[in-house]
């Protein structure tokens, strides 16, 4: 190891002689050394042995650049904060780190024994672990034009399995933001499980299956009356429906319904039969007094035979805002009611929502553009019209029994 200022002395023979075999080993060790050359030139090679790195004088001959190349270990790179291009492979040894400078912390880890990756963690357990105070993982394009069908930044699980297709694909996560589930000759479906420290001791409570069944807790699958529990399926014919199931023939709430003020109403099963009830407790009511001029009350609403719009079908009933003005609990909404919908466009004009009523808040660049006035149609709970008919009827017997006491004192 040697370092020599590259100039040659004008002397007798055996000082030149010196010099330049002084010169020549500061050339064949490549100005090797713990400290930086005394006279330096641009494009000058040093090996620092202080810290085993070669390095490279710039063209100002200002200052060192360090080169990715180590003398005292075979294929060893050191980037020192710099960047690689062309990379087609990085591999390490077993068991050994490969961090990134100034992170004191483990980055990557093999484990070859189990085939395992670990970031953020030297005991992979599974072939890839993360481990981290608040483990992510985020894809992001910055592709401002990406279109619906875009594929950038989507992740994919594939299988081996010959019967899942020729694509391969299970599932994926895409960059619009849809998880997609490919359920082609292998019916994959997405399961939820709790209990248990292994995936062996684990209880399934929830399943979407590859029908569109989503079904809870209890039951895998379209629910029934021996294993009870939740299940929402999407069946033939475009039919759709919430399927709710008891192992118990004795009363029991099935569906309740809460708000601010506590439970609201039920939907109950017994042995035989189902009850749609509103809460109606004593005990949540005060002030209560007889009805009056129920009869006059009744005469009020308008009973009418109607079709529908939809099919033309004929059925009885009332007009919602003719009810509303004798019975106002019994209906909902407002007559003439319309709401203003329109669509959502975004920074480049596209239309990203439609038919929609105007949003609380929209993401930058978003505009809602009015279209059109929707109705709003009343609706009318039929039930909440029975205590004024009780009531009327009531009155009503009252002075039948009152006319049938006087035809028979008279008859008498």
């Amino acid at each position: 190891m040697s370092q020599h200022d590259y100039i040659i002395s004008n002397d007798t023979g055996a000082n030149v002689r010196s010099d330049l075999n002084n010169a020549l080993g500061a050339i064949a060790t490549i100005n090797s050394g713990a400290t930086e050359p005394s006279t330096t030139y641009a494009y000058q090679l040093w090996m620092d042995t202080s810290s085993n790195v070669l390095k490279i004088r710039n063209s100002a001959n200002s200052a060192w650049y360090t080169l990715p190349i180590s003398p005292v270990a075979n294929n060893t790179v050191d980037i020192n904060g710099g960047t690689i291009d062309g990379i087609t492979s990085l591999s390490t040894a077993n068991g050994t780190d490969v961090s990134l400078a100034g992170v004191s912390s483990t980055k990557f880890f093999w484990d070859a024994s189990a085939e395992s990756l670990g970031i953020g963690t030297t005991s992979p357990n599974k072939q890839l672990s993360i481990a981290a105070s608040t483990p992510e993982f985020q894809f992001q394009s910055t592709d401002t034009a990406v279109a619906t069908n875009d594929s950038l930044g989507d992740l994919t699980w594939y299988s081996s399995d010959a019967s899942v297709g020729s694509s391969g694909i299970v599932a994926k996560i895409a960059a619009e933001a849809d998880f997609q589930f490919d359920g082609s000759g292998y019916g994959p479906s997405i399961r939820f499980y709790t209990s248990g420290t292994n995936p062996v001791a684990l209880t399934e409570r929830m399943r979407i299956d590859s029908s569109g069944t989503m079904s809870f807790h209890g039951k895998i699958g379209r629910v029934d009356g021996t294993t009870g529990g939740l299940s929402i399926s999407s069946q033939s014919n475009n039919r759709s429906y919430i399927e709710c199931a008891s192992t118990s023939t004795a009363g029991m709430n099935l569906i309740v319904f809460f708000n601010p003020n506590g439970v609201t109403g039920t939907i109950t099963t017994s042995g035989t039969s189902t009850s749609y009830n509103t809460t109606s407790d004593y005990r949540l009511k005060e002030d209560w007094q007889p009805m009056s001029d129920s009869i006059d009350r009744l005469k009020a609403l308008n009973p009418v035979n109607f079709a529908w719009k939809a099919d033309g079908s004929r059925v009885d009933g009332f007009l919602a805002h003719e009810a509303q003005e004798v019975v106002p609990e019994a209906v909902t909404g407002e007559k003439d009611a319309v709401e203003a919908i329109g669509n959502v466009t975004d920074a480049e004009g596209t239309v990203v929502q439609e038919n929609v009523t105007e949003p609380a808040e929209l993401a930058e660049g978003q505009t809602w553009t009015k279209t059109e006035d929707r109705p709003v149609y009343q609706g009318i709970d039929q039930a909440k019209l029975v205590p004024l008919l009780t009531a009327a009827l009531q009155e009503a017997v009252s002075k039948i029994e009152a006319l049938e006491t006087r035809i028979a004192a008279l008859e008498a």
